[in-house]
């Protein structure tokens, strides 16, 4: 296993309008010992092509291909399998990131010895105007993640060699099951990279908006009733400090 390259994992599904940005924002790093895996979810536009094109251009992009539409899970699982190094980021099709972000979090990783590190990230329009900023705690446990999802996913990194059954599941907000899950194995915190700004640009499109609260609701309360087996009451009480942070999460900021 490769002891400093960094897998970089991309799940794909008609993203032709945003994936080139995306990809663009890896290959514009200052640390280049990164490997990109994207895996196209039997997208039905020019995904393939246009992330074909930069797989010519650059040997660190690989380019995966599932014959039918699997879901957003199983294409990470399939990066992971693919995955080699010690270290893996997420990076979804949409969004991108800062140029100095897997160089800062890299080092903060050799340096605290967190197994899993995550970031402030600003929330961006389709024109890449800033929304807000989402800055988390410095730490972030298991019981502070039932609260609310303080790790976006699009700033995570983590330690693969502590972590290597890890792997998402089938659920809505898969992300956050993924690194409850990963702080339960751990017994550990995570802990956020120092930087003076955001390392991650979130996009906020039409179908994140306020159309899709409810299902995101739902998707919750089926992580707390299921996935994680709590009571009817304490599935209610968690609910709701989730939604409360995800409103303020969505508060104007300045960028």
């Amino acid at each position: 296993m490769a002891e400093r390259l960094v897998t970089v994992i991309m799940p794909a599904r008609n993203a032709a309008l945003t994936i080139g940005k995306s990809i663009q924002s890896v290959r514009d790093q200052s640390f280049t010992d990164w490997q990109l895996i994207v895996v196209d979810d039997a997208s039905e536009d020019r995904t393939y092509d246009i992330v074909k094109w930069f797989a010519a251009q650059d040997p660190r992009i690989r380019l995966l291909r599932l014959p039918a539409q699997q879901g957003v899970a199983h294409a990470r699982n399939r990066g992971l399998d693919l995955a080699r190094s010690r270290f893996v980021a997420f990076l979804d099709s949409d969004d991108t990131w800062e140029p100095e972000k897997l160089q800062k979090q890299l080092a903060f990783m050799y340096e605290s010895g967190t197994p899993i590190t995550y970031s402030a990230y600003r929330r961006v329009d389709a024109e890449g105007n800033t929304l807000g900023i989402v800055t988390p705690p410095t730490k972030v446990t298991w019981k502070m993640m039932l609260k609310a999802n303080h790790i976006g996913n699009l700033t995570a990194m983590y330690d693969r060699t502590l972590l290597p059954q890890l792997r998402f599941k089938p659920v809505g907000n898969e992300d956050y099951i993924f690194w409850i899950q990963a702080l339960e194995e751990l017994g550990r915190p995570a802990l956020a990279t120092p930087s003076d700004k955001p390392l991650a640009r979130y996009r906020v499109s039409d179908n994140s908006l306020s159309g899709n609260k409810l299902r995101s609701a739902r998707w919750q309360w089926q992580n707390y009733r299921k996935s994680l087996g709590f009571s009817i009451l304490r599935s209610s009480y968690y609910l709701t400090t989730y939604a409360i942070h995800g409103l303020l999460k969505r508060r104007p900021g300045k960028g």
